[in-house]
């Protein structure tokens, strides 16, 4: 059996509303192995991915998504069917969310979308990567950067020939957000482990 978070959400609906259906669903599925089983009947299902994505400012505007990929007609939801792969972002500016799931495309439980969110499986990593910095045809800063675990590692060098200080920023994201990380800074001929 699996061990999951399940988020489920009514997408279109009045709070209240949504908040009925939800709970009705709720009370009317059963969880066996890796199912959710529909005791009411058949559903018309819709495997796919959810974005979600909220700009705060002095208007929020948030706005929600669900691209199905295929449909079948079925009372049970196939949990093996959904990838556990999931991209959360968020900073001052807003969230973005992209996680598969399934959609229930008919009533009465139209419009609710089921995503897994695996808690455990969340890993930041990348493989060890050597940058270098080129101003006028030589080499003035390197830095070596390691993610491993959500933990940053960087070793930060700037030659004594330098010109000014020398700045390590990670940017990052997906097209419809992207973010940056200000890791730290070298003089001309220091060096600097940094860890985040």
């Amino acid at each position: 059996m699996m061990v999951i978070s399940l988020l489920a959400m009514v997408e279109y609906r009045k709070d209240k509303e949504a908040y009925e259906v939800l709970t009705s669903f709720v009370e009317n599925i059963v969880v066996k192995d890796n199912v959710l089983i529909i005791s009411e009947g058949k559903a018309e299902l819709g495997y796919g991915r959810f974005y979600s994505k909220a700009v705060y400012g002095k208007v929020p505007r948030i706005k929600n998504i669900f691209y199905v990929s295929n449909k079948c007609v079925s009372n049970i939801i196939e949990l093996e069917r959904i990838s556990r792969e999931f991209t959360l972002l968020s900073d001052f500016m807003g969230d973005y969310a992209s996680i598969l799931g399934v959609k229930i495309l008919s009533r009465p439980y139209e419009n609710i979308v089921i995503g897994i969110i695996d808690p455990k499986s969340v890993k930041l990593r990348i493989e060890p990567q050597r940058l270098m910095l080129q101003a006028k045809n030589r080499i003035i800063a390197e830095a070596k950067l390691e993610i491993e675990n959500s933990k940053i590692k960087a070793i930060l060098y700037a030659y004594p020939e330098t010109d000014g200080i020398v700045y390590l920023k990670l940017h990052g994201g997906v097209p419809e957000r992207r973010i940056s990380i200000a890791l730290g800074s070298v003089k001309p001929g220091e060096k600097r482990i940094i860890e985040k």
